[in-house]
């Protein structure tokens, strides 16, 4: 016969909130103090049953500001299923009262988008314990989630509202190791604080999360010109586009640079270019006074925005520690506890070792996002994390002492015997829950292994992507390279045809013409100007105007400003090239080679050239002058005496 059955799964169990600490105040006795914090627990109990028009009488006492009207001796045990199963306690003669909610899983964050729907199966049992000793309280708290072994739904980590109430109640507060727990960063302004981070950092008792927070550098800070005085300099205004290029490439910020050797530079090639602006705009009988350079050399430097690291603090209360380390101390800190902690850094640290690192430009654009998702990575590192609570005695080792306790009384045989048999069902039951425990880890044991062969598999299938990403990286440049070929191929024509369309029609009008288009480029000589209007024979104009724009695109050449490339083109349409004069017609014939410019004379020991006499010559006669970076045109468009031909 086949069964309809529901299948029975294994449990895993593992622990979600964890936190131990003892109070700080000690104003009130310890009794006092033990009895706000049980006082304290009843209450947030009872705001979580608030639904219930009756409550247990039990849970029914003072609220915690009204703790002079309650005493140790109203404290009892009991039981109480109103809501969830609720036990607690008490052993008075340890100071031990323990206490314990189980309840099912409802869901989290209802009602909002990141709302998550109820786990079936799921289970949080949540302990809180305090111990009375000499002094303080030793507190323990708590939360363990039991569900189904293949459940893969996220578990979040909640803390009771307890520990927050507990940590601002004036007479109560929380100490771990020396350092105060209240929402508040410890700071290390200078070398004496660092012994309060010390005692956390290597407590062997500290489980929290750890997080450091460097102080942030600095950064050139932008000038204003409107602080610098040039009232002698009615001209200095186009200095201020180019004052603000340079500030533009001063407004970065690179951890790994020293800001000492940054802004040496940045000075230097400041100042380099502001002196040579200033000299151009200055008249020669002008001089600027010393004040008014001044402002120029006394650069500041601004400090860049410091993480919000107690708005972090204030919301890890309970969940970790936030250390803020000022500038002046980051070299000490960094060599006492060998963390290289560079400015801006942040470090998180688990029992003396890093986690995690983040540099300063990880999070300078947006510090609170960062900080959001910190907070809830730091909040789940407590999840199954290996934690101390001291002497603190939780619920199920609570039941095990008042059973111990028990055989210390004078019982029958038979009395005794129930005890052992209740003790010997609670280790079982402990027994059940360390199994329960040993599933979760063996569990994820074997997810991390799937993890660390998926990582292995996207490792070796990433170099192979990259090395895909490598050939098409380079078809990608070839291309790119071809496209920028083709398209100042295309923007050459385009210019040449603009200029092509200027090209006078009237062989007096070229002079004019070319300087109106090149004259950055090119010298139009009077004997040029001369030779062209003497020359009486059969002239193409175009010809003629397009040798003198291939002499402009060479002196552009000569000065560095076009490719090699692009000259081929402008002398691809009459196959223009230049050529050396011979040295001997130089020297034979060198006053008909001469030119003059203003007082000095020029030696036209280049040439280009087009056609032959009898199908339209053109020659077209200058020099390259390195002083001036242009091109001295001295004779067009027929031929010089040679040697050869001497007239």
């Amino acid at each position: 016969m086949k069964y309809q059955t529901t299948n029975l799964q294994p449990t895993k169990r593992y622990p979600t909130y964890q936190f131990h600490a003892r109070t700080a105040q000690k104003k009130l006795p310890a009794e006092q103090v033990f009895c706000i914090c049980v006082l304290e627990t009843l209450h947030w109990l009872r705001s979580r049953l608030k639904k219930f028009s009756s409550l247990p009488e039990d849970i029914c006492t003072p609220e915690p500001a009204q703790y002079e009207a309650f005493s140790m001796q109203q404290l009892h045990s009991f039981h109480s299923s109103v809501g969830a199963a609720v036990d607690v306690i008490y052993l008075e003669n340890r100071g031990l009262w323990s206490f314990q909610i189980i309840e099912p899983d409802i869901g989290a964050n209802l009602g909002t988008p990141q709302e998550r729907p109820a786990v079936s199966g799921r289970i949080f049992e949540t302990e809180i314990s305090f111990l009375l000793c000499k002094d303080d309280v030793e507190v323990g708290v708590r939360t363990i989630c039991s569900e189904p072994s293949d459940s893969t739904a996220p578990c979040e980590v909640f803390r009771p509202m307890i520990i927050p109430a507990l940590a601002q109640n004036p007479h109560v507060g929380f100490l771990k190791n020396g350092f105060l727990l209240n929402g508040k960063a410890m700071e290390i302004r200078k070398k004496s604080d660092i012994a309060y981070f010390d005692a956390l950092c290597h407590a062997a008792d500290f489980d929290m999360p750890l997080v450091v927070v460097a102080d942030s550098g600095t950064v050139q800070k932008k000038l204003d010109l409107e602080q610098l005085d040039v009232s002698a300099v009615p001209k200095l205004q186009p200095l201020s586009a180019e004052l603000s290029a340079h500030n533009d490439m001063l407004h970065f910020y690179d951890r790994n640079v020293q800001m000492n050797e940054a802004e040496s530079t940045v000075t230097k090639n400041l100042q380099q270019p502001l002196n040579r602006r200033v000299k151009r705009h200055v008249s020669s009988k002008m001089k600027l006074k010393p004040e008014a350079a001044s402002p120029a050399k006394a650069e500041t430097t601004e400090k860049l925005p410091v993480f919000p690291f107690e708005k972090l603090a204030e919301k890890l209360l309970g969940f970790g520690v936030v250390c803020f380390v000022e500038h002046r101390c980051l070299e000490e800190f960094s060599r006492k506890y060998k963390l290289a902690l560079q400015e801006g850094d942040m470090l998180i640290l688990r029992h003396g070792s890093t986690a995690e690192r983040y540099p300063y430009a990880q999070y300078a654009r947006d510090m609170d996002g960062f900080s959001r998702q910190r907070k809830q990575e730091l909040r789940q590192m407590l999840k199954r994390g290996a934690f101390t609570f001291g002497r603190i005695l939780f619920h199920s080792d609570a039941r095990l002492a008042v059973l111990q306790d028990s055989q210390q009384e004078t019982l029958s045989l038979e009395e005794r015997c129930r005890i052992l048999q209740q003790e010997n069902d609670e280790l079982k039951n402990q027994l059940k829950d360390f199994t329960q425990q040993n599933t979760d880890m063996r569990m994820n044991g074997e997810q991390l292994r799937i993890y660390q062969k998926q990582l292995a598999e996207k490792e070796a299938e990433l170099e192979r992507r990259n090395a895909a990403y490598q050939v098409l990286e380079q078809e990608y440049d070839s291309k790119k390279n071809s496209y920028q070929q083709s398209t100042e191929i295309v923007q050459f024509y385009r210019e040449k045809a603009d200029i092509a369309a200027t090209f006078p029609t009237d062989k007096e009008a070229i002079p004019e013409w070319a300087e109106k288009h090149f004259s950055d480029s090119l010298i139009f000589t009077q004997r040029a100007r001369n030779s062209l209007r003497k020359f009486s024979s059969k002239l193409d104009l175009a010809v003629i105007c397009d040798g003198i724009l291939y002499l402009s695109a060479y002196g552009k050449f000569r000065q560095g400003n076009l490719s090699e490339e692009l000259l081929e083109l402008y002398g691809q349409r009459y196959c223009w090239d230049v050529s050396r004069c011979g040295a001997e017609t130089l020297r034979v014939h060198r006053e008909d080679y001469l030119a003059q410019v203003d007082d000095r004379k020029y030696l036209l020991d280049m040439h280009i050239k087009y056609g032959i006499k009898a199908k339209g010559l053109a020659r077209l006669y200058f020099c390259w002058n390195e002083e001036l970076q242009k091109i001295v045109l001295g004779y067009l468009p027929s031929h010089l005496p040679t040697l050869k031909n001497p007239t």
